[in-house]
């Protein structure tokens, strides 16, 4: 196993207090990286990097985890990532995978010396679930089946808000499958060795297919609130739902 780069090209720049790339390109066997314009200010060492065109294909990078031999279709990624030594942010972040785009929004984090806080805005996050299934049976070099429940759920969709510290984050956004569409508001505090948990979620869903989901068709379709409470230590969960 081998790493080959097949061209490479960059121009770099240096004045005062400015190091800059305007041009760097890479072209692998399967694999094409295009960075338009890298920028880093020594002065408050702040940094640029647009993604222009990055196209990576896994099996290319099999020197570095034999398991990305698997992989051998086209993932893009895209955005601008830009920041300071304490602050990083992820615009306009995109990512797919054989054609099929997966992520897509905005993300940010400050304080990444100290207390580190996130924010996220995910305007798609979208799988389907037979997709997934194959993934992790590619990584794994094995065929994987998912939980019929899951497999079931078919093409998953969430968009939403993550925002907080590593420690309390609150989260607020809509699942949408084809099992019916679950709208949640939640909030996770751990300690600082993430052992214990404390969580508390709303969860209001909304015409779910309860008898095609479960496989019982006496079940029917169910729109419900609950809300749920409680601790997470280990193996031990303890909580309170109610139905509202």
């Amino acid at each position: 196993t081998s790493l080959d780069i097949l061209e490479f090209q960059a121009h770099v720049c240096k004045s005062d207090s400015i190091f800059s790339i305007p041009t760097f390109h890479m072209r692998m066997p399967h694999s094409c990286v295009d960075l338009g314009g890298i920028r880093f200010d020594q002065r408050d060492a702040s940094f640029t990097v647009p993604l222009k065109q990055v196209e990576i294909v896994p099996a290319d990078f099999a020197l570095f985890s034999a398991s990305c031999n698997k992989l051998r279709k086209i993932a893009y990624v895209g955005g601008e990532l830009c920041g300071t030594e304490d602050f990083i942010r992820w615009d306009g972040l995109a990512f797919g995978y054989d054609g099929e785009r997966m992520i897509r929004g905005d993300i940010s984090m400050r304080d990444m010396r100290t207390s580190p806080y996130l924010k996220a805005s995910l305007d798609e996050l979208h799988i389907h679930m037979v997709r997934l299934q194959d993934i992790l049976s590619r990584l794994k070099g094995q065929p994987m089946s998912l939980p019929k429940e899951l497999l079931r759920l078919g093409d998953v969709r969430y968009l939403g808000r993550v925002e907080g510290y590593v420690h309390d984050l609150r989260l607020d956004g809509a699942l949408s499958t084809d099992m019916g569409r679950v709208v949640t508001k939640a909030s996770l505090q751990s300690d600082s060795a993430f052992e214990h948990f404390e969580y508390d979620v709303q969860l209001e869903a909304q015409h779910v297919k309860l008898g095609r989901l479960m496989d019982n068709p006496a079940l029917g379709t169910a729109t419900l609130a609950l809300q749920t409470k409680g601790e997470l230590e280990k193996d031990d969960l303890r909580g309170d739902v109610n139905i509202v």
